[in-house]
């Protein structure tokens, strides 16, 4: 018949059993011997678990669970020799495959064991019925394929799971891994595969586990390091713009400054002519005072013969006052004469009188004279005392015109200087404009440059925005620098006592599937 369970995929029991040899006859035999087998079971698992104390793998798995394992074993060495080969006796032989795989309890472990196990058997049925030939054959034939049915259907269920954990794990990593690529795809670094795997394919999750992470890492340091080239590009960006304006504002003002200083090395040029004119002029002015001092010199010396004139024409005046006197006297004296002389003398007392009236004129005449000589001379007095002032004077205004164009040659020749001065600074402030002119294009160069440094980053940014990092590798991009790159094996391999703990711990919960 066609038997189907559901957790063993297409798996015919009636096809086995017949493949196998295994009839209602061979079920007869196995019941004929289980009483002898039943006797010497207890010996034979005793021999059994002390020959699996012999190996410390198995006897770390079967440590302090030996009694029960020994209940579990003879209950199924009853059912085997009760000859039931139904769906019972394979489910429960399909579960002591799956212990076996739960416990990592390989098939050569297995197959070793039922040879122990078998070769005590074959000896007890041999003890029981050698007397009788044929019965032992069939006894020793049904054993044989009553147990390598047994270990066909454990090793079947062994490799079935091993089947179907590997298609679960194939379709959870398709699944776990796809759905890890999508998210990487999508930019999402921060999810991991979070599914259970086992062999090969657990160490594709931690190969991917292990190189998410590192992308995070290398992405976040790559998102600070494009922070900082971004604000560090916009910083300059703004420092370029700046340093334009005030280049832009330097370069004005030193063109304004250089107009300036040319507007004022021509005032001083205009002046330093000026005052060389101005020596000149004071130059001419201090010789035409020496001449007008020289011409005063004179003046007083002329006025002072002119007042020694006056005073001897004072005395000649006054010799002709004198005169007049003696005159007016000698016509009086004559007159008196005349007098006496009567008429012979009237002509001449008329003469006399007219001489005496002349010499009263002249008198009055001299005396005329003497007053304004005298008044002339006094005028000539005060203008000797005045034109000696004005030649003191003259002296004073020459020592002051001297000193005058001396301070006027000296301002004249430092003013010449200034302007040579003031000349070289507007040539060097003309340097100096021309280099911040070309320091300025510079400058417009320097800020293009920055600003397509400032876009180039604000595109790197917006390619690496669409990438979600976890808020600790996010916390690790603000400071980049800070950041120790350590590459952190993710691929441990255990070994000695501790890559027994796990198993041995499940096995003690899985043998009682024995």
């Amino acid at each position: 018949m066609h038997t189907s369970f559901e957790h063993l995929p297409d798996f015919d029991l009636a096809r086995r059993l017949r493949y196998a040899g295994i009839t209602s006859a061979t079920s007869r035999y196995l019941k004929l011997f289980w009483p002898a087998a039943r006797l010497a079971l207890p010996g034979i698992l005793d021999a059994f678990y002390k020959h699996v104390d012999s190996e410390p793998h198995l006897a770390r798995l079967t440590s302090g669970q030996q009694t029960r394992l020994k209940g579990a074993q003879a209950k199924h060495w009853e059912r085997l020799f009760s000859g039931k080969f139904d769906e019972s006796y394979v489910q429960g032989v399909y579960r002591v495959g799956l212990a076996h795989k739960k416990i990592d309890l390989s098939p050569r472990w297995y197959i070793a064991g039922y040879q122990f196990v078998l070769n005590r058997l074959v000896r007890t049925a041999i003890i029981t019925w050698f007397w009788n030939p044929y019965l032992l054959w069939r006894t020793l034939e049904a054993i044989n394929k009553a147990v390598m049915l047994d270990m066909d259907l454990a090793i079947f269920a062994y490799q079935n799971a091993i089947e179907q954990e590997k298609r679960h794990q194939e379709e959870a990593i398709i699944a776990s891994v796809g759905v890890g690529l999508k998210a990487l795809a999508q930019g999402d670094l921060t999810h991991r595969v979070t599914t259970e795997l086992t062999g090969p394919l657990a160490q594709l999750k931690l190969d991917f586990n292990y190189a998410v992470p590192e992308l995070e890492k290398t992405l976040a340091a790559l998102i600070g390091s494009i922070d900082t080239i971004s604000t560090g590009a916009h910083e300059i960006e703004q420092a370029s713009n700046d340093l334009a304006h005030r280049t832009e504002s330097q370069a004005a003002n030193l063109e304004e400054t250089a107009a300036a200083f040319e507007q004022i090395a021509a005032t001083l040029n205009t002046t330093a002519q000026n005052a060389g004119r101005a020596s000149e002029v004071v130059v001419k002015t201090r010789s035409a005072a020496q001449q007008s001092g020289k011409i005063v010199e004179a003046t007083i010396s002329a006025m002072g013969e002119i007042e020694q004139s006056s005073k001897q024409i004072t005395d000649i005046i006054g010799v002709i006052d004198e005169i007049a006197f003696q005159t007016n006297l000698l016509a009086l004296n004559a007159g008196v004469e005349a007098a006496r002389a009567g008429d012979a003398g009237r002509g001449f007392a008329v003469v006399a009188s007219e001489v005496r009236a002349l010499a009263q004129r002249s008198s009055q005449a001299a005396k005329e004279i003497k007053s304004l000589i005298g008044a002339s001379s006094n005028h000539v007095g005060s203008g000797v005392k005045f034109v000696g002032q004005s030649g003191e004077a003259l002296k004073e205004i020459v020592g002051e015109i001297i000193e005058i164009s001396s301070l006027v040659a000296e301002i004249a020749e430092a003013t010449k200087q200034q302007s040579i001065g003031i000349q070289e600074i507007s040539t060097a402030i003309s340097q100096m404009d021309q280099v911040t002119q070309q320091n300025a294009a510079m400058v417009e160069e320097s800020t293009a440059a920055a600003h397509a440094l400032a876009g180039e980053a604000d595109n790197l940014s917006s390619l690496v925005v669409k990438f979600n990092i976890s808020q600790h590798q996010a916390s690790k991009a603000v400071s980049p620098q800070s950041q120790a790159h350590k590459v952190v094996s993710l691929r441990p391999r255990q070994a000695g006592p501790a890559a027994l703990a796990a198993p041995v711990a499940s096995a003690r919960e899985d043998w009682s599937e024995f």
